[in-house]
């Protein structure tokens, strides 16, 4: 089937590349980012340089929202002048209601276009995740000669990429309220770093280990492990505001393993108000 004749929306809770994010079928919805009464659009109205300034300023702790049925209707409403079939992809329904706000949209775009048809999608991901699940959807639907063959592989495939993220701080976590402040007072007294793993669409603490850079390490180990240096498969890498150890981990994952292909790209405001500054994430797929 044509890809190139259908439309692909995400919410930006999603994490997508400049390159991916110019596709001309392609159309992202901003999340909501809060400070206090004032709400932001996600990499619209405020950029990740941006975010953390203010939430040095900011006496409100920030929090995210997901769009409204509005936003997404309207998103439906400008694919659908080039696009009758559209293909809705969404942050994990098990981290954020905005699949929700994107069905609800959809089946009141549908009645009132009964010529457009939506599929909503749960990527049961987050962040870095999303991109590679549109890859591997428009890989498996190229190849496709009716739509009921499309799902079966791509919920395969989504169970089976691996993503960690490692942590330079638990501050944010104890400001967002995902841990404990006296749960956080000991980990910071003994240097422990957590590696959380999304698993099933949930984030969750996988394993913990003393200091950052032995975070790191971990987080990259487990999600490397089982390929073989000769191996060809792909993955990201994925950072809050510190390209520079993005860049340095990269170069050890070429040496390692010289037939991966891979990226490195910015995580949004959406993850990085619970995760902060110099969190670093893995992601290893196989498309």
């Amino acid at each position: 089937m044509d890809t190139s004749s259908i439309g692909i929306l995400l919410d930006s809770a999603l994490d997508v590349d400049k390159e991916f994010r110019s596709k001309k079928n392609l159309y992202v919805v901003p999340v909501y980012v809060n400070f206090g009464e004032k709400a932001y659009k996600d990499r619209v109205d405020l950029s990740i340089a941006k975010f953390f300034e203010m939430v040095q300023e900011s006496k409100d702790w920030p929090t995210t929202s997901q769009p409204p049925p509005a936003d997404f209707y309207e998103a439906y409403e400008i694919l659908a002048q080039d696009y009758k079939t559209i293909f809705s992809f969404h942050v994990s329904s098990k981290l954020s209601g905005t699949i929700q706000s994107a069905k609800i949209a959809s089946q009141h775009f549908m009645e009132d276009h009964p010529e457009v048809k939506i599929y909503v999608v749960d990527t049961l991901s987050v962040s870095i995740g999303g991109q590679v699940v549109v890859q591997k959807f428009l890989e498996i639907y190229s190849r496709a000669e009716l739509l009921d063959e499309v799902w079966e592989p791509l919920n395969h495939f989504i169970q089976t990429i691996r993503i960690y993220i490692s942590l330079f701080t638990l501050k944010y976590l104890i400001k967002g309220g995902r841990l404990k402040k006296s749960q956080g007072l000991i980990a910071n007294l003994l240097n422990i770093k957590p590696v959380l793993a999304v698993i099933d669409g949930a984030i969750v603490p996988y394993k913990k280990t003393r200091g950052y850079e032995k975070c790191v390490d971990l987080a990259m180990e487990l999600a490397f492990e089982g390929y073989k240096q000769e191996e060809e498969f792909n993955y990201v890498v994925a950072v809050v505001q510190d390209n520079e150890k993005a860049v340095e981990v990269n170069k050890r994952i070429q040496q390692l393993y010289p037939n991966a292909k891979g990226s490195i790209i910015t995580i949004g405001p959406a993850l990085s108000v619970h995760a902060g500054p110099r969190a670093v994430c893995f992601l290893t797929y196989k498309l």
